[in-house]
């Protein structure tokens, strides 16, 4: 599929393609971790916050009887 993104086709796109080369070519310094992710603890965090705000809700609509 990637073919159809290579020099001279109306779909090139340097990012497209610089993308491809990093996949295909330097795939360990994709996978490296960035500075600015979040560690593991941070994340637990807001899937709770998520999880904690996504049952209230569906509290608040049972208490209220509101059509989901």
């Amino acid at each position: 599929m990637w073919a159809q993104y290579k020099k001279g086709n109306v779909t090139e796109h340097e990012f497209v393609l610089w993308s491809i080369d990093m996949f295909e070519n330097h795939r360990q310094d994709l996978e490296r971790p960035d500075p600015d992710d979040l560690n593991e603890e941070q994340c637990k965090n807001i899937y709770l916050r998520i999880a904690a705000e996504a049952d209230e809700e569906k509290r608040m609509k049972k208490l209220y009887d509101i059509p989901t």
